[in-house]
């Protein structure tokens, strides 16, 4: 894909129907490469990249969004730490989701940070690192473990790593 070339469009799919409908624009003038994981009727989008045409490079993003289905509309959130695109999220508990991972830029590549946001507070709080440092990481939650899957461990290299954890632990813990 040409990151000149991405678009902030939203469009809504119905899986039984095939039917789509185009939603609210994205509050980036572009958007790619972020991590969104859905609860209690929003979709929570983090981080990402979009194309600087003045610098002809990549620029990561730090910000965030909710995107209310009932409200059909986007409302921003507190911005991550850091701009990182190729972040992944996971729904922990109705009310946690886990953002992790990523490539925060050049100098510093991949890493391994990890954050819980409290969607009810809407605060960010770090928790235990991932095992290793990726972009795109699998990260699938079933029943007491959340498991990491491979990604992208250094530039056009994917990894087949697999780890887990009790997702409770990164509740309680913090860095």
């Amino acid at each position: 894909a040409r990151m000149d070339q991405l678009t902030n469009q939203v469009w809504s799919i119905q899986v039984r129907t095939g039917k789509t409908e185009r939603l609210a624009d994205y509050p980036e003038p572009m958007f790619g490469v972020g991590a969104a994981v859905g609860v209690n009727g929003g979709v929570y989008v983090f981080g990402g990249a979009r194309w600087n045409a003045r610098t002809q490079a990549v620029e990561n993003l730090a910000s965030a969004h909710v995107y209310s289905v009932a409200a059909r509309r986007w409302t921003p959130l507190p911005p991550l730490p850091y701009a990182n695109r190729g972040p992944t999220a996971v729904l922990l508990d109705d009310t946690h989701l886990l953002i992790a991972g990523g490539y925060k830029n050049d100098a510093e590549e991949f890493v391994s940070d990890t954050y819980v946001f409290d969607v009810t507070g809407s605060r960010y709080r770090p928790t235990t690192a991932l095992p290793y440092k990726a972009s795109s990481v699998g990260l699938v939650k079933a029943g007491e473990w959340l498991y990491c899957l491979g990604g992208e461990d250094r530039k056009k290299h994917r990894t087949a790593l697999v780890y887990r954890i009790r997702w409770r632990e990164l509740l309680a813990t913090g860095r």
